[in-house]
């Protein structure tokens, strides 16, 4: 049986014109993401980290992130990830000073507010620079996602383990996964086709979770 020519050549044309299309959608995030980086608005928040630095760094945020945002209206704050994955200022992992690790929700992490102005960077500006505080504060976190955190961070060997939490813990206990399970789910998402485009064009609004 031979291969009918026309259908052949209608195979071929269906390819080139999703070839053509797919192309073209790449073409429009780029444009989208380019826009999007001049005008300001992108990478306004901080990301989780994706699967290859989470199998790397102790953090739960994507190193090196530098960014300048509002997450609350008239509160702009500036946001530094360093490249253990933390919140704050570059640290020294290979220094013998002890080390304080803070963990909790956005109260450790310093929602809203300046680097300078969260409660690990606070105790730091107290015990001065005898001892290496870090903040390993996971914004919307519970105690129950801080218990999976900190299995990852004791690898940072802390002297001294803070865990702060707040009332509203027990309200976010109960809404559907905790969200050590989410940001799983978040990395495993972004390493497949869904991590090209994600990587392209992030939402400006996204949070955490993104």
């Amino acid at each position: 049986m031979t291969e009918d020519p026309q259908q052949k050549r209608g195979f071929k044309e269906i390819a080139q014109l999703l070839a053509l299309s797919s192309a073209t959608f790449m073409l429009v995030l780029f444009v989208l993401e380019v826009g999007l980086r001049a005008a300001g608005f992108a990478s306004r928040h901080v990301h989780s980290i994706s699967q290859k630095d989470y199998e790397r760094v102790p953090g739960m945020y994507e190193p090196g992130s530098d960014a300048v945002f509002e997450k609350v209206r008239g509160l702009p704050h500036r946001v530094r990830i360093n490249s253990l994955g933390f919140r704050g200022p570059k640290v020294d992992s290979s220094s013998a000073k002890p080390r304080v690790l803070c963990i909790g929700d956005s109260f450790t992490y310093g929602d809203s507010v300046g680097e300078a102005e969260t409660l690990p960077a606070r105790l730091s500006a107290r015990v001065g620079e005898r001892v290496v505080v870090l903040n390993g504060g996971v914004s919307g976190s519970t105690i129950v996602d801080q218990k999976v955190f900190l299995e990852r961070m004791l690898e940072l060997e802390p002297q001294v383990v803070l865990l702060m939490y707040s009332e509203n813990d027990l309200v976010d206990l109960r809404k559907g996964l905790p969200m050590h399970a989410l940001l799983a789910r978040n990395r495993e998402l972004r390493g497949g086709v869904v991590g090209s485009v994600w990587r392209l064009v992030r939402e400006p609004r996204c949070s955490i979770s993104c």
